[in-house]
């Protein structure tokens, strides 16, 4: 009885553990190429959702179309993806020392959750979808 009880506890303790290696939050500096008005062209060497649409890693084209919506096109191939995206508009505390893009990853799955376009202290969040939602579900009943 003791042992399978040090057992229980010691498998808690190795998910508990690994928890925080299921959902993590990855930001991809944007070091290609960035125009004025806040056009970025990056690489994105993972698949990811965004909107309930799965892309597949490759070289993207973002631009901000207004204040609230956001254009994502793959610029290679012949299947080429594309979205347009309403945002809401988030504020960082200090200025974003350039453009990046913000996912959350739970396991092997990315979801773009943020769009730094510009070297600023303003950005855009995209809606959280229901497969994220979902996702997340799983990850706190782990937890």
């Amino acid at each position: 009885m003791k042992r399978n009880r040090w057992m229980f506890a010691a498998a808690v303790a190795f998910l508990l553990g690994m928890a925080p290696m299921l959902s993590a939050q990855v930001t991809l500096p944007i070091s290609a190429t960035t125009s004025v008005t806040g056009t970025v062209t990056v690489e994105i060497p993972f698949r990811f959702s965004l909107e309930g649409k799965t892309f597949r890693s490759g070289t993207y084209v973002i631009s901000p179309l207004t204040d609230r919506t956001i254009s994502l096109h793959e610029s290679e191939g012949k299947d080429r993806q594309n979205l347009v995206v309403m945002t809401y508009p988030v504020i960082a505390v200090n200025n974003v020392s350039g453009p990046k893009l913000i996912f959350h990853r739970y396991g092997d799955d990315y979801f773009l959750t943020q769009a730094w376009l510009r070297q600023s202290d303003s950005g855009r969040e995209f809606p959280v979808s229901p497969d994220e939602i979902r996702m997340a579900r799983q990850y706190k009943r782990i937890r």
